[in-house]
């Protein structure tokens, strides 16, 4: 049933959501040049495939999944691009190591926070994914700060970090200065221990961000918004 469930869903994503992000970024192609990206939870790169295919100044795209099984994906993916450098380690406000938490479901929704298992949302979707068995396996991987290990100026970011959005954001606090554009993902449901999407916002807000956009996937609880560094604007 959740094959048939996913299946669907990935229609939508395809010719709706997707299609509206395409759409958006376009407009962003027209007025900016963004020649060098940061993808911060880059799965199997679809993003990183949209970016490619949109951004018409791209010259360096660094892919960050922790997830081992999906790193040697993405590498098999991009293995004849030069443009796209991939780095097998999670980005988060500390260097060292840490459990990431693997949804044996859909690896896409690993995430290196706490569960709340008691949480409404995690029984919602559980019965969802018609499974007991999210997040039942762990894998430990290496954690890295932004500001340690990028040294030149970035101008796009994406973030899909299942929750640990902000504080990859405190990992980028030199960087975020010359970043053009965040593009992230929020949750509107407190499934994650600690997570809050008020402090997100107002450290985006503190560090001269302003919203742009914001994308609604139908009855999903989340969405996908852009931000635009204030110094654009002026």
């Amino acid at each position: 049933m959740y094959k048939l469930i996913k299946f669907i869903i990935n229609v939508v994503y395809k010719y709706y959501y997707d299609f509206r992000i395409i759409f958006f970024l376009n407009k962003i192609n027209k007025k900016y040049e963004i020649k060098k990206i940061l993808d911060i939870g880059a799965h199997h790169g679809k993003m990183t495939e949209i970016f490619l295919s949109t951004f018409s100044s791209v010259e360096k795209i660094i892919c960050f999944e922790p997830n081992i099984k999906s790193y040697k994906f993405l590498k098999n993916r991009f293995r004849s691009s030069n443009l796209i450098k991939v780095k097998n380690y999670a980005i988060s406000n500390f260097t060292g190591s840490k459990n990431l938490f693997i949804s044996e479901v859909e690896d896409g929704q690993s995430t290196l926070l706490q569960i709340d298992y008691n949480s409404f949302w995690f029984k919602i979707k559980k019965i969802f994914m018609f499974t007991s068995k999210i997040y039942s396996s762990k894998q430990e991987v290496t954690v890295k700060k932004i500001d340690d290990i990028i040294i030149e100026n970035f101008d796009f970011i994406k973030i899909d970090t299942e929750g640990n959005e902000l504080n990859v954001l405190k990992s980028a606090k030199n960087n975020l200065n010359n970043i053009k554009f965040i593009f992230l993902e929020i949750h509107h449901v407190k499934m994650f221990k600690k997570y809050n999407k008020e402090m997100i916002y107002s450290y985006l807000k503190k560090k001269g961000f302003i919203r742009i956009k914001k994308f609604y996937f139908p009855f999903m609880q989340f969405t996908d918004e852009v931000y635009i560094n204030r110094r654009l604007l002026s």
